[in-house]
């Protein structure tokens, strides 16, 4: 099976990286040099710098200015969407996550309303450098980078979690938190549009 045919074959509503941890490693890391999405503008090279919008305030500590541990928590499941930097602007960043503010704030999550509060960059190569021990001092990659552009955005992709288990998993987005809290990008916004 061809990445593309994998990412494409998840039905709508289930969790693309809970179904890739279930695959060999070796698959996982050729995957990564193919396309995911028929709409890509290449496979993610390990020179690019990846781009995670910050607009959950749950991600977000006001009283440090940081970001929190949780932010990539979605990478054990659905992926931590990212821009890939060299295929789009901080400007249309900006613009993507005033939109998907404006739309979820219509019907505010739980977890309360967003807010297009910037985005924490990351280099791909930190992340498939992760490592998650599996046994006897042996270890395997621990967090790949997927290209799932889509038709409105060919700079997305994804960062997903390799492996399973909860320790394992929170050691790997621990990893991945430790290596972009401190670069984030703040957005200028006006407060008026971040409501």
């Amino acid at each position: 099976m061809k990445c593309c045919e994998f990412f494409s074959s998840i039905p709508e509503g289930q969790k693309p990286c809970k179904v890739l941890q279930t695959k060999t490693e070796d698959e996982q890391v050729a995957w990564e040099s193919q396309v995911a999405s028929v709409h890509s503008p290449g496979p993610v090279s390990t020179e690019e710098i990846l781009a995670r919008q910050v607009v959950d305030p749950t991600h977000f500590d006001n009283v440090t200015g940081t970001i929190k541990p949780t932010f990539f928590d979605d990478a054990s499941s659905i992926g931590a969407s990212c821009h890939r930097l060299s295929h789009t602007t901080p400007e249309a960043i900006q613009e993507i996550a005033i939109a998907r503010v404006s739309a979820v704030n219509q019907n505010p999550p739980p977890s309360g309303p967003r807010q297009a509060i910037g985005y924490a960059y990351i280099a791909v190569e930190e992340v498939r450098a992760i490592q998650s021990e599996i046994s006897d001092g042996q270890s395997r990659r621990g967090a790949g980078v997927y290209d799932t552009a889509k038709h409105d955005d060919a700079s997305h992709a994804d960062i997903c979690q390799l492996v399973s288990g909860t320790q394992k998993g929170k050691s790997i987005r621990a990893q991945l938190w430790e290596q972009a809290k401190n670069n984030l990008v703040r957005f200028s916004v006006p407060e008026a549009l971040t409501e």
